[in-house]
């Protein structure tokens, strides 16, 4: 969670996971979100003010000063991290992982293209810090029985 440093001019950053109900935010989709630290667990259902489709416009309301962005990758703000364009918010609060699932036709699992792309996702999960690999790696097709 982030938001831009302009967006607490006259108000407090929150503290709790429960005063980011009070601030504008801006997410993919209004949902209950499960937050954790070491030693504890929230559930809070959200209300988006805005609702976006990407990350990029995930960060751009960020920075614009318009919302809390909720569900940013870590990697995809580092650069607004540290140039100050971009703070984080409850640092010490982590958002339940999400499931990222690269689906594509049976017939395109041997394309190379395929596979490359596969590659470079692995290889991104492994180093980039926030996300995780759970070592379930599989180019095996998902038959849907759907046509």
């Amino acid at each position: 969670m982030c938001a831009s440093p302009n967006l607490f001019k006259n108000r407090r950053l929150p503290k709790f996971p429960e005063e980011l109900l009070e601030f504008p935010l801006a997410m993919r989709q209004g949902k209950e979100e499960l937050l954790s630290t070491n030693t504890e667990k929230m559930r809070i259902k959200t209300s988006p003010q805005f609702l976006v489709n990407s990350s990029s416009a995930l960060i751009d309301t960020a920075v614009l000063g318009h919302a809390i962005a909720v569900g940013v990758p870590l990697w995809a703000i580092k650069e607004e991290l540290a140039t100050g364009k971009l703070i984080r918010i409850l640092p010490e609060w982590k958002l339940e992982p999400t499931v990222v699932w690269a689906v594509w036709k049976p017939q395109e699992g041997k394309n190379p293209m395929t596979k490359k792309l596969y590659l470079y996702f692995q290889e991104r999960w492994r180093k980039e810090p926030g996300l995780i690999n759970e070592g379930t790696e599989s180019l095996q097709s998902a038959y849907t029985g759907l046509h």
